[in-house]
C-alpha cells in the first residue's frame, strides 16, 4: 500500500480552504489531515505528525506567521508551502528566509493554482506567473547563503537561456535543447541536470516542460494562433501531443483552456 503524505492547512480565507481541500482530495498520494482557520489553533502542528503544512501568509499578523514558519522549519521535519494572494518580492523573500520550501500565488486561475500546488508538494518550485524569473535576480541580490534557494551562476544562466529559447519557438528546431544548454553552460547535460535538481529541487526536463506549457498558455491567451499553429511553433508532433502534456501540467486540455479563456473574455 502506497504511503500517503499527510497535509495540514492553515488558511484564513473560507474560499481557499474549500479550494485547497478540493484540490488535495484530487491528488493521488496525499491525504488532508487538518484544516485550521487561525494561527492559535494551528500551533498544535508543532506536536502533530504532519509531513506538509500549507500556510496562508494572511492568516495572522505577518510577524507571527513568519515566526511560526521558522519554528516549524527549525523544530520539526515539516515541509512548509506558503500561500498568498500577493506576488510582491518582499513577501516571497520573507517566506523563503523564514523556511518555506515553496510559494504559491492564489490569485490565479484554478488550473494554475492546482498545477503549482502539485509542483510544490512534489518538492519543486512553483512557477506562478513571473515568480521564477523575478526570484532569480532577487535571490542573487538579497540572499547570503540559503542552501534551499541559492542559485549558482550556471543554473541562473540555464533558466535565462530556457526563457530565451522558448520565447523564440522556432529556435527549438535549430538544435537539441539539451545540447544547446550543455554547450552554453560548459557542462555535460548529465552534470547540468544533477546540479539543477540539487538547487531547484525539480528535474531540468520537468522545468522545461512547465515553462514550455506556460508559453503555450500565453500564446492561447493572445489568441493570434490556432492550436495547430501553436503546436507546430512549439515543436510538438501534433495538437494531441500538445494537449496531453498541457493536461498533465494544468489539469485541462489545451482546447479546454482555450474555451475557458474565450468564455472569460
Amino acid at each position: 500500500m502506497q504511503k500517503k503524505t499527510i497535509i495540514s492547512i492553515l488558511e484564513g480565507n473560507a474560499l481557499y480552504r474549500t479550494l485547497l481541500t478540493r484540490m488535495i482530495a484530487s491528488i493521488d498520494g496525499y491525504v488532508l489531515d487538518a484544516v485550521f482557520q487561525d494561527l492559535e489553533r494551528a500551533h498544535t502542528l508543532l506536536t502533530k505528525p504532519t509531513d506538509v503544512v500549507i500556510i496562508d501568509l494572511e492568516a495572522g499578523a505577518s510577524e507571527e506567521i513568519f515566526s511560526f514558519i521558522r519554528t516549524l522549519s527549525e523544530n520539526t521535519a515539516v515541509s512548509v508551502i506558503a500561500c498568498s494572494q500577493q506576488e510582491t518580492d518582499a513577501l516571497i523573500r520573507q517566506a523563503f528566509v523564514a523556511g518555506a520550501g515553496g510559494y504559491i500565488v492564489k490569485n490565479s486561475t484554478y488550473d494554475e493554482f492546482r498545477a503549482n500546488l502539485i509542483l510544490a508538494l512534489s518538492g519543486g518550485m512553483p512557477m506562478s506567473r513571473s515568480i521564477i524569473s523575478r526570484l532569480i535576480d532577487v535571490m542573487r541580490r538579497d540572499f547570503t547563503n540559503p542552501p534551499a534557494v541559492y542559485m549558482s551562476e550556471p543554473i541562473t544562466v540555464t533558466c535565462r537561456l530556457i526563457e530565451e529559447v522558448l520565447s523564440s519557438p522556432f529556435s527549438l528546431r535549430q538544435e537539441n535543447l539539451s545540447d544547446f544548454l550543455s554547450r552554453q553552460i560548459g557542462l555535460s547535460y548529465h552534470q547540468l541536470s544533477l546540479q539543477f535538481k540539487k538547487e531547484m529541487r525539480i528535474n531540468l526536463s520537468q522545468y522545461v516542460i512547465i515553462r514550455k506549457i506556460d508559453r503555450v498558455k500565453t500564446m492561447i491567451q493572445e489568441d493570434r494562433h490556432s492550436l495547430t499553429q501553436i503546436a507546430n511553433q512549439m515543436d510538438y508532433s501534433s495538437v494531441a501531443h500538445l494537449s496531453a502534456q498541457f493536461r498533465k501540467i494544468t489539469g485541462l486540455s489545451a482546447s479546454e483552456f482555450k474555451r475557458s479563456v474565450c468564455n472569460y473574455n
